[in-house]
């Protein structure tokens, strides 16, 4: 029983320093133009319209109200994020 759970804990050692290796040789991770086009959507958030729709949803003491605004809040974020896929599809 000792040298089987010796056996896992040496295989998970092993894997622990091999698979990172793996992975930065299988290229695998995103590219720059992907993390451009994520950073250019994360600033979504930031723009000054739905910045304040946010800020309003959160300050709203009424519940219904809340509601509502944050939905705005959240179509303003997709709608601009629409707009950047559409902008990053037209230069490809």
């Amino acid at each position: 029983m000792k040298a089987f759970v010796f056996f896992l804990l040496l295989t998970f050692v092993a894997l622990a320093f091999t698979a990172p290796a793996q992975r930065k040789e299988s290229g695998s991770g995103p590219d720059e133009e992907e993390i451009a086009l994520q950073q250019k959507k994360n600033a979504c958030t930031r723009d000054a319209t739905c910045s304040r729709l946010g800020h309003e949803f959160q300050k709203e003491p009424n519940r219904e109200v809340a509601g509502v605004k944050r939905q705005k809040y959240f179509a303003c974020v997709n709608e601009c994020k629409a707009k950047v896929d559409a902008q990053a599809k037209t230069k490809k």
